[in-house]
């Protein structure tokens, strides 16, 4: 059972990875959205499993609520800075019908420079700049909920990257 379990990880890891690496080398390449400091950008792209939405809420914190900020905090490891921009709020919906997204996927999202939302093989990819250019954001999920998040640190170098799986279950 171990061993079943190991190797369906490893098959989804290599589903991860292949994703990223096939959307990165189309020629066509989704529009990006410029994201505002504060704000709400809704972004949508058709698919074959109905019309996907993603509402991103942005705002922008100073003083006092930027150092109570977990993301405000993080963003104080790359700087002398006393403001930035957080996310407290995302939504995803497919087809009218909503996708659990745990605070856990965009908590920590800061300072965000644009985004672009695409579907490719029955997933979906929303892209996020973070941090003008530090990291690229990609968030995975498909009209049946799951989400999953990989960000690369440094894009384009291959160096670091982090991978966090989510799904929705009910307890009985």
């Amino acid at each position: 059972m171990k061993t079943l379990k190991s190797t369906l990880a490893f098959i989804a890891l290599l589903w991860v990875s292949s994703s990223v690496s096939i959307g990165a080398s189309d020629a066509t390449a989704p529009s990006r959205t410029n994201l505002p400091k504060s704000g709400k950008t809704v972004l949508t792209v058709m698919s074959p499993k109905g019309k996907a939405k993603v509402t991103i809420e942005t705002v922008q914190v100073k003083g006092e609520c930027f150092d109570a900020s977990a993301s405000a905090n993080f963003m104080k490891e790359f700087g002398d800075t006393d403001e930035g921009s957080v996310v407290p709020h995302l939504s995803i919906t497919v087809g009218g019908e909503a996708i659990f997204v745990p605070l856990s996927v965009y908590s920590r999202l800061s300072n965000l420079k644009w985004a672009s939302l695409s579907y490719k093989d029955g997933t979906f990819d929303l892209a996020i700049d973070e941090n003008g250019d530090l990291s690229l954001v990609h968030i995975y999920f498909g009209a049946h909920g799951g989400v999953t998040r990989l960000t690369q640190y440094d894009p384009g170098s291959g160096a670091k990257t982090e991978d966090a799986r989510f799904y929705y279950q009910t307890l009985r």
